[in-house]
């Protein structure tokens, strides 16, 4: 069974307010929040992929891609 992203499709990143294209990240920063993130502020701001960590998903189909 495949997860799905299940609330609205987010459509710009939380912190750089760019647009999401291929994917996007649900997950905690190094502030200690949680965010939507593309992959270069995931890269800059966030941390691992996982439980408790955050999760990536395909942005147009919002398929669960990793985490």
């Amino acid at each position: 069974m495949t997860k799905k992203w299940m609330s609205s499709k987010p459509v710009v990143c939380d912190l750089c307010k760019k647009p999401l294209k291929r994917v996007f990240i649900d997950g905690r920063t190094s502030f200690g929040s949680w965010a939507i993130m593309c992959p270069v502020c995931h890269t800059e701001h966030g941390g691992l992929l996982g439980l408790g960590s955050g999760q990536m998903y395909n942005a147009e189909t919002l398929e669960k891609i990793g985490g």
